[in-house]
């Protein structure tokens, strides 16, 4: 498919600028981003899938960090038309001493087709080379590279090892890198006449978010690129497990990170606003007998209220529930905090990296009544307003799943 990059805001001639440069080589990460694949700028020494990217960070390199699992981070400096001088060793003596003192994992400067050859070519192989422990034929370039580190107290082949010169090509008349990413966003649209749209769409948006100073996840770049119109295929959301997980992860802490009272203007946070209840456990209750049927299991939930309080019996904290207590039922009066507490469950449980369903039993009652398998419906009403495909999910390899089922009262008999 044509990508049109060379008479459009988005592409092309727009990237000639610095400030376009460092937001077309921002776009790119973005789609690595959203396709969950390696971005292809450490060859050699990691397998660079992204998990977060931020813009002008304020780090060593401020242009753009790059967050990657297990808490591995890149930090990258853009520069366009770069030429031996004060510039070329600022931006990269501030990311050796940066991984010298374990600020961040790796160190990337990313330059122009413009920038000079000595620095393209020499300085770029001369690092993987110092890198290796030879400082021997190094270019005049280079080992001035080599002493500088040397000055500043870095250990250059430690450092050298996890930094690398990557060339990017998004200018007007050499932007093969923007047409191999526009060309990437092929795999997410559903509309194959929307990639432009989406590469504009994206280019627009990483332009934002620099003077913003932000942060973007494959979640909330492919919720990005939906409010703009754009179709987003059922693939773009199979990539990778990991990425599923922090996607069901990051939409679990935003859909329970705040509550509304009548009468209050704003939301609560629950962190801030929370209120710990106790919870009287009755697993092994000698003074209610055990159900022999389901039905009189229901019976005896509904009729809670006329058991007898029970002065010795274990109370616990309820972020406790599930931990210690793995499959439970939360019986309460109305308006005694039973949603609430599974809205902090499904925060605690986020954060602690297990996956999360929450689903309104009284939807999932109507779905199975209108012929739809359960563990469908379970998917589809605990997913719902994520962005995930509930297929995908269940598909990926995701282990220790926490369901937690609100509704019980209303559901009846079913």
């Amino acid at each position: 498919m044509a990508i049109n990059t060379q008479h459009n805001q988005s592409g092309g001639s727009a990237a000639s600028g610095g400030f376009n440069f460092q937001a077309a080589a921002t776009s790119i990460a973005a789609i690595a981003l959203i396709r969950s694949i390696p971005l292809e700028w450490l060859p050699g020494i990691f397998e660079d899938v992204p998990k977060a990217l931020l813009a002008e960070s304020g780090g060593a390199g401020d242009d753009i960090q790059i967050e990657f699992y297990e808490g591995i981070v890149l930090e990258v400096q853009v520069k366009k038309g770069l030429r031996k001088g004060a510039k070329l060793w600022t931006a990269i003596e501030s990311l050796a001493t940066a991984i010298e003192n374990h600020k961040i994992d790796f160190g990337l400067l990313i330059v122009d087709t413009h920038t000079s050859q000595t620095i393209q070519n020499h300085l770029a192989k001369d690092i993987i080379r110092i890198g290796d422990g030879r400082t021997d034929q190094l270019k005049d370039i280079s080992s001035e590279f080599h002493q500088r580190l040397i000055k500043i107290g870095v250990d250059p082949p430690n450092v050298c090892q996890k930094m690398r010169i990557k060339v990017l090509h998004c200018l007007a008349k050499n932007d093969a890198d923007v047409k191999a990413a526009s060309a990437s966003l092929e795999q997410v649209c559903m509309d194959q006449a929307q990639v432009n749209a989406a590469w504009h769409a994206l280019y627009s948006e990483m332009h934002a978010l620099m003077e913003r100073r932000g942060r973007h996840t494959t979640g909330s770049l492919i919720t990005y690129l939906s409010s703009c119109g754009i179709k987003i295929t059922p693939s773009a959301y199979d990539k990778s497990t990991e990425s599923i997980k922090a996607r069901l992860k990051e939409n679990t802490l935003l859909m329970n990170r705040a509550f509304s009272i009548i009468g209050v203007a704003c939301e609560l946070l629950i962190d801030e606003a929370w209120i710990d209840l106790e919870i009287v456990a009755r697993e092994n209750d000698t003074e209610v007998d055990l159900p022999d049927s389901i039905q009189q299991a229901v019976d005896q939930y509904h009729d809670w209220a006329n058991r007898k309080a029970i002065t010795d019996s274990q109370k616990i904290t309820d972020f406790t529930l599930g931990r210690f207590f793995p499959h439970c039922v939360l019986v309460a009066g109305p308006g005694m905090g039973k949603t609430m507490i599974l809205r902090k469950l499904a925060l605690e449980y986020a954060r602690d990296d297990f996956p999360v369903l929450c689903v309104d039993l009284r939807a999932l009652s109507a779905a199975i009544c209108q012929g739809a398998g359960f563990e469908e419906s379970l998917f589809k009403l605990g997913l719902d307003g994520s962005g995930l495909n509930w297929e995908a999910v269940r598909s990926c390899n995701l282990t220790s799943w926490v369901l937690l089922c609100d509704g019980r009262d209303e559901v009846g008999n079913n």
